[in-house]
């Protein structure tokens, strides 16, 4: 990782504690920065994947919160966002597979596609994306093309 993204990511969330907080300045700064030196570290030995989308749900919950969306809002908020986009991700990154692959592991790419598509409004494409990026990716991509 690049050492720009890690401190974005470090500044980010040191931008998004003091927000969320109401701290501001001075001495109230000092108890973040340990936890800004490990966020620094953190991240920069994170993979890519990991930290953009991250990166992603806090600029989302900061801009919100610029938007006065109180608290308790923003959790019901943020929650939504991730149960929603969760298995959408999953789902456009399994389309963006090639058929040989899901031909090689002897998986549906339709049914993959279609219950984390379906089952998102409902939570269960969510736990079918975790499936689906937890177990079933790593095996897609190490799969060898259909003789």
């Amino acid at each position: 990782m690049h050492f720009d993204l890690a401190l974005a990511v470090a500044g980010l969330l040191v931008g998004f504690t003091v927000g969320l907080t109401g701290l501001g300045g001075g001495a109230l700064m000092t108890p973040i920065l340990p936890g800004v030196y490990l966020g620094a570290r953190i991240s920069s030995r994170a993979r890519d994947g990991v930290i953009r989308p991250a990166l992603a749900v806090i600029l989302l919950a900061s801009g919100l919160k610029l938007l006065d969306l109180g608290t308790p809002r923003l959790v019901v908020v943020m929650v939504a966002v991730v149960l929603l986009a969760v298995p959408l991700w999953g789902a456009l990154d399994a389309i963006s597979l090639p058929r040989h692959a899901w031909c090689a592991a002897n998986v549906s790419r339709r049914t993959v596609v279609g219950v984390q598509s379906a089952g998102a409004p409902f939570g269960i494409g969510f736990v079918a994306a975790l499936v689906y990026f937890g177990l079933l990716r790593p095996k897609l991509i190490a799969r060898e093309p259909c003789p």
